[in-house]
């Protein structure tokens, strides 16, 4: 059995080797794994594959680096996306204008740095969170795109922590969702006004003395929020599940009763990694059951009432990373799976009556971290490959 970190969101669902980033690497005490860097290349919107809808677009590499992956898409239209993610060299950012894929300038911290989140309200104004450095070091980063440039903004919580997600519902209003070791460990949540991130109390998951379970950091992985008034924060704690749901009304936000598998075999072997709601009484939350090879994919979903486990495809070693909903019978969530001892992406698709696996290119050694769609027949999901950074396109 493979006991692994389970927050900050970088880190890849169960059953995912693949991809595993320089900082998360460092943080579980494994050597890095080298990962061939290719030429950076501009390109059209021509597929270089095709499968059922799925296509992978040419996304370039960042130039003379060996390790690059991106873990988040954030897409305003079907001409303009913002994807982050990390290289071995730093934080990496591509932007698509419709045409094609380039690498954007970004503020580099001098410390090993990735960012793992993306929200954008328009095609000039981008919210990106993530970490700098690893293990006990690591602390949080937020970088603002403001049409012209990406900057740094300063964050309100020092010493070890990090961010998995973000998301705006405004200029003026976003949340992110992470993790710290502040008192052991627990959540994080911060919120953006317009003028400033302040940190927000939320209810913390630490596991109690007798807690003799896998040695896991508790945390947050994802956000998603309908208004200024109603997100939705997933992630692992020290639940009967090991899920963790925590909800803002506004007011405060509140832990929220979501089961587990019926077939888990530890009160906290599983975990949610991202959510994605359309309205304060549909919500989508993916993530994994189980660890290592084991893994198994799961789908949850919020009717305003309950939160309650959707039948979903299970392949063995598989896990779901992030989930993007347009409408309560459109979602299309993105992982990957172990395919004769080797990961590939996995996609799958809710029609309103059931998910389904839907046919997409799986380059060798490739996984799925983020997903964005504009509407049913328009997504963009962003991850990584045997070759470096992987872009993979629906057109209905």
């Amino acid at each position: 059995m493979i006991e692994r970190v389970r927050v900050p969101k970088w880190i890849l669902p169960a059953g995912v080797a693949v991809g595993v980033t320089l900082i998360s690497q460092l943080a579980l005490g494994v050597s890095a794994a080298h990962v061939a860097s290719s030429r950076a290349v501009r390109s059209s919107s021509q597929a270089r594959s095709s499968s059922a809808g799925w296509r992978i677009q040419s996304a370039p590499n960042p130039p003379n680096q060996k390790l690059g992956g991106l873990y988040g898409v954030s897409c305003v239209s079907a001409s303009a996306c913002v994807a982050v993610g990390e290289s071995d060299l730093g934080v990496l950012v591509e932007q698509w204008d419709g045409q094609q894929w380039q690498v954007q300038e970004t503020p580099n911290p001098p410390d090993l740095s990735g960012l793992s989140g993306v929200s954008c309200v328009s095609a000039s104004d981008c919210v990106a969170v993530g970490g700098i450095g690893f293990g006990f070091g690591l602390t949080q980063l937020v970088e603002r795109w403001n049409g012209q440039q990406w900057q740094r903004q300063q964050a309100p919580t020092p010493g070890a922590s990090a961010l998995g997600g973000v998301s705006c519902v405004s200029a003026s209003v976003c949340v992110t969702a992470g993790w710290t070791l502040e008192l052991a460990s627990g959540v994080l949540v911060e919120r953006w006004d317009g003028r400033q991130w302040q940190r927000q109390q939320a209810p913390h998951q630490l596991p109690p003395p007798t807690f003799k379970g896998p040695v896991y950091s508790f945390g947050l992985s994802g956000v998603s929020c309908v208004s200024a008034r109603d997100c939705v924060a997933v992630g692992n704690g020290v639940t009967k599940s090991g899920v963790l749901v925590e909800r803002w009304d506004g007011r405060r936000w509140r832990v929220q009763y979501a089961p587990g598998p019926e077939h888990s075999k530890y009160p906290n072997e599983s975990e949610l990694s991202g959510v994605s709601c359309v309205s304060a009484s549909d919500c989508v939350a993916v993530g994994s059951s189980g660890l290592s090879s084991e893994s198994r994919v799961l789908v949850e979903r919020w009717d305003g009432r309950r939160w309650q486990v959707q039948p979903a495809p299970k392949p063995k070693g598989s896990g779901l990373s992030d989930v993007s909903c347009v409408s309560a019978s459109a979602c299309v969530a993105v992982g990957s799976s172990r395919v004769s001892s080797e990961t590939r992406v996995l996609v799958e698709r809710w029609d309103g009556r059931r998910w389904e696996v839907q046919p997409a290119p799986k380059p060798k050694g490739s996984g799925l971290r983020g997903v964005s769609c504009v509407s049913a027949s328009a997504c963009v999901a962003v991850g990584n490959s045997g070759s470096g950074v992987l872009v993979e396109q629906w057109g209905g």
